[in-house]
């Protein structure tokens, strides 16, 4: 039933918005395989991530949501029907990098509102080891990271050179092809590559969005999941108490977020 519920509301969001159009010449298609809840190794999930390019910088979100967002252009340009089946995605955000001015700006969906904030590319620090290896099919050299509570070990390669990588990650003289936390909770490796010229018209939304800072966000994203059967609830879906429960016990399994201490994704 939520399932339901959630397409609704993504549909009726992407439906009454407009939105920037952006082109596209690369397109990266990372593996993330990530651990939801920190006590549960068997809880571990992979999805496929992508990593737009172009000269002005990058965007990165799930393979659904690209995906979702395509479909969503074709009905509204009455080329698809509203029937049609929109896959899922439990990561609502895009997270722009901007090479002009180094900065990092995710927008993440929370309900029918998305939240947008900026972050320096800078935050991110690197340590260049002498280390190297074959990762892929690629001859990559290692270096870390501190980000976010967590330590990160890269494998970049300059025979693809795209100072780049997957989520909030680049600077590294090479794309990233591999990265993981010490814990290997998070690890994100690349599956392939190709080239392409895409047109991306609905990339970031115009309407409901509010614009804070990466605190502020936080501390709402932890009011909404802590308020997701109310919210629900006073948008006129009725829920069962055995509903509620189900809901209730998903997020609270999700306690293991990838930016310790914050905000990762809602899930569906």
């Amino acid at each position: 039933m939520l399932k339901k519920l959630t397409f609704i509301l993504s549909l009726l969001f992407a439906l009454n918005s407009s939105a920037q159009s952006e082109n596209f010449q690369h397109k990266f298609t990372y593996l993330l395989t990530y651990q939801p809840t920190k006590e549960d190794p068997n809880s571990k999930n992979s999805v496929e991530m992508v990593l737009l390019r172009n000269r002005k910088g990058s965007a990165f979100l799930s393979k659904n949501e690209f995906i979702s967002d395509s479909l969503f252009t074709e009905i509204k340009n009455k080329r698809a029907s509203i029937d049609v089946k929109m896959p899922k995605t439990r990561f609502p955000y895009k997270i722009i990098k901007d090479n002009s001015d180094n900065t990092i700006t995710t927008y993440y969906r929370l309900f029918m509102d998305t939240y947008q904030y900026e972050e320096s590319k800078k935050n991110i620090q690197w340590k260049i080891h002498t280390a190297t290896k074959k990762v892929n099919g690629f001859l990559c050299q290692k270096a870390t990271t501190t980000f976010s509570g967590r330590h990160y070990t890269a494998w970049f390669t300059n025979e693809i050179p795209v100072s780049d990588g997957p989520y909030k990650f680049s600077g590294l003289p090479g794309l990233i092809v591999k990265i993981a936390d010490s814990k290997n909770h998070y690890t994100f490796e690349l599956l392939h590559q190709v080239r392409f010229n895409y047109n991306y018209p609905n990339l970031i939304p115009t309407k409901n969005v509010y614009t804070t800072d990466k605190k502020t966000f936080l501390q709402k994203h932890e009011e909404y999941k802590k308020n997701i059967v109310s919210k629900l609830s006073q948008s006129g879906f009725t829920l069962d108490e055995e509903h509620r429960n189900k809901i209730r016990e998903k997020y609270n399994r999700r306690n293991n977020p990838i930016e310790l201490g914050g905000a990762w994704y809602l899930g569906r």
